[in-house]
């Protein structure tokens, strides 16, 4: 039984049951998320990843702000400390952090010591709270090396922009609606409210190349003798 009354599931059958499920061939990882707290043979644990099936357990339930002041001491127990009254979409960005993290670890992606990164490492509540959702730019170019195909980083924006509006976290909201506008604008991807006024081809002054022989000529000078020793 948890610590706030609540049942329990042994992390060995769980990560069995996800197993069997698993389609190596039509999925590129899989993470299977409960919340419902997960206990192995030295304790609570919070989930781990199995890199050779690309498969993560985890449980989201000792991140939830309903836990607070009921979990016993330890590094973690002070998750849900500023209670209840927690603003809106608290739990969710503490769902979306763990599930970027680890989706990205099970990308061959390791922990961030660059930037301030949802990849950043956290070895206790403090430092998990204090790293922000969103990847910073060496790890977001870390992604677009594994997935190719489907990484278009303004598309990307703006919909967890959108997303994080949804769920009425305003901060994040408009980070990532400030990073896609100011794409668009570096970019000149075509959005009209960026859109700078271009000359007609045939307008446009021909591009010439220099010389073949500009009459500069770089004269090398030879190495001096060794000077010979005593002298």
């Amino acid at each position: 039984q948890s610590p706030w009354g609540g049942a329990q599931w042994a992390f060995d059958e769980v990560h069995a049951v996800a197993a069997a499920g698993l389609r190596p061939h039509s999925t590129t990882v899989t993470l299977a998320l409960c919340l419902t707290d997960l206990v192995d043979p030295s304790g609570f644990t919070l989930g781990r990843i199995d890199t050779i099936r690309r498969l993560g357990v985890f449980s989201l339930a000792r991140y939830h702000p309903a836990v607070a002041g009921k979990l016993g001491p330890g590094p973690w127990a002070d998750l849900a400390a500023r209670g209840t009254d927690e603003p809106p979409g608290v739990a969710l960005e503490r769902a979306c952090k763990v599930v970027v993290h680890e989706l990205m670890h099970l990308c061959g992606v390791a922990h961030c010591v660059y930037f301030l990164c949802v990849m950043n490492g956290s070895s206790n509540a403090g430092e998990f709270e204090s790293k922000p959702v969103y990847l910073c730019p060496v790890c977001l170019r870390k992604l677009a090396e594994v997935v190719p195909k489907h990484m278009r980083v303004i598309d990307r924006y703006e919909g967890l922009a959108l997303f994080w509006r949804y769920a009425e976290v305003e901060a994040y909201a408009q980070w990532y609606t400030a990073r896609a506008w100011l794409l668009y604008a570096s970019l000149n991807h075509g959005d009209p409210r960026f859109a700078t006024p271009r000359r007609p081809a045939s307008s446009r002054p021909a591009r010439s190349l220099p010389p073949a022989d500009d009459g500069i000529h770089i004269r090398r000078r030879s190495p001096r003798p060794a000077r010979a020793a005593g002298k």
